[in-house]
């Protein structure tokens, strides 16, 4: 039975405000969901390229975190799930691309020989060193990733490898992320014994190895976006924006649209960007600095097409990582036709990311300039000569927020004067970047905005 209030709003149509709306809708809400693009999805894009869908962002979502999975079941896509065929990958070193450590937890090396096979005795050496470590080292609210591994294990593991494995995912520098709003799975390591390698191996011993990493569909991270948008038929509003939001009594918020109509929200969850959370909270001067003050990063991705049979790479590898101080512009790239056999047959298909807190210059480039840095560094780590059949250019600017020092007691802080006014985050922007964490967001922010509905009825 639907409780009989005013709605609650969800602002922005991203897989965290679609989450929000399906977790208020499966709970007896009445929400409207209002995105001010023509579609729902935010940056979960899929779209055709070379004949096949192809995704224009995230491509998967991790298999480990449940609440993609979870969702997924709900929505029953369970048996439409799919998982990548080639999960080896590289790093690219000053010898050229070698495998990545086996076994490694977001590139740090557990084994003393795949270290050195690697890096050479000094990182093999930093193992050694830790492994043999009593004294606790407690993690500090100032450490980034990189304070932490460097401290525990030296400049160049995290260099050549947590770097660039963890800095293509948050297109970051991780010597700026925070370590606690970045990294849950090395805060909890590095809390649970003066040994990190220690820690992460019984980590490690504790997962399934043939348990899949990630997860997609076959139509692309779309799929997800569309089943959701599916099951809140009438409760989405898209080509509409919210512009401004104000205080009103007994714990409602006025929500002023972009069409000029003003209604009355029991409650409201911004799933939005933080620049467009900030200009939508000037009512709360504060919390709207602060949100303003989350740095943002530009990433360009470019997928390319090629022949069959053009890109000769061993068939086990699903890409390859770029660390930033390496001599190539590119930060990653995956061999699509490999990763997910479904878009292979008459093509091989990379996908080509250039962007993070370093670097804004490349990502910015127009495209022909850009086409030619990432086709000169293509040919340098894989040997590709061929110029590519089809080429699409996805530009995502100030799109990657940066969790740098500081990030969890500012979004305390915001959410501290929020919240009481029935006023709810959720999105990149805050929790995780992740698609299950946007996900888990989302949800959690619809669960509080019920529960500030009921204390307010």
């Amino acid at each position: 039975m639907a409780i009989m209030t005013a709605p609650v709003v969800v602002v922005g149509g991203g897989i965290a405000g679609l989450s929000a709306a399906w977790q208020l809708q499966r709970d007896g809400m009445d929400v409207h969901l209002y995105e001010r693009a023509d579609k729902v999805g935010g940056k979960v894009r899929s779209s055709d390229f070379a004949g096949r869908i192809v995704d224009e962002a995230a491509d998967a979502f991790l298999a480990r975190v449940p609440y993609g999975i979870e969702l997924a079941t709900e929505l029953g896509l369970a048996d439409h799930m799919i998982s990548p065929s080639a999960r080896k990958a590289q790093v690219w070193t000053e010898n050229g691309l070698m495998p990545l450590p086996e076994p490694h937890v977001l590139g740090i090396p557990l084994e003393r020989a795949s270290a050195e096979a690697l890096l050479g005795l000094e990182a093999a050496d930093a193992l050694e060193v830790d492994l043999a470590r009593t004294d606790p080292d407690p993690v500090r609210n100032d450490d980034t990733i990189g304070s932490l591994v460097r401290r525990r294990l030296g400049d160049r593991i995290h260099e050549a490898l947590v770097d660039p494995l963890i800095g293509a995912i948050n297109a970051g520098d991780t010597d700026d992320l925070e370590l606690s709003a970045s990294s849950p799975q090395i805060l909890g390591a590095a809390n649970a014994s003066p040994s990190l390698i220690a820690a992460l191996r019984r980590m490690k011993a504790g997962s399934d190895p043939e348990a899949p990493v990630f997860h997609s569909f076959v139509g692309g991270m779309r799929v997800l976006v569309d089943a959701l948008a599916t099951s809140l038929d009438g409760a989405i509003t898209t080509g509409v924006g919210v512009d401004a939001l104000d205080r009103l009594p007994g714990g409602a918020v006025q929500v002023a649209l972009s069409n000029g109509e003003v209604i009355a929200a029991s409650a409201v969850i911004l799933a939005c960007p933080a620049p467009a959370a900030a200009e939508l909270t000037t009512e709360w001067p504060d919390a709207s600095v602060d949100l303003a003050a989350i740095p943002l990063v530009s990433v360009t991705l470019v997928a390319l097409a090629y022949p069959a049979g053009t890109v000769q790479v061993p068939s086990e590898l699903s890409g390859f990582v770029v660390p930033r101080n390496a001599d190539l512009k590119i930060t990653a790239c995956s061999y699509g036709m490999q990763k997910w056999p479904h878009l292979g047959g008459d093509v091989d298909l990379l996908r080509v990311s250039v962007g993070h807190g370093r670097d804004q210059e490349t990502p910015a480039l127009p495209d022909d300039e850009l086409l030619a840095v990432i086709l000169a560094d293509l040919e340098t780590a894989i040997g590709i000569t061929a110029e590519p059949s089809d080429v699409r250019i996805s530009r995502w600017d100030r799109a990657f927020p940066q969790y740098v020092v500081g990030h969890t007691e500012r979004l305390g802080h915001i959410e501290g004067q929020l919240n009481p006014d029935g006023v709810f985050l959720a999105g990149m922007g805050y929790r995780g970047i992740g698609i299950p964490a946007c996900i888990d967001q989302g949800r959690s922010a619809g669960v509080d905005a019920i529960l500030h509905v009921l204390e307010h009825r």
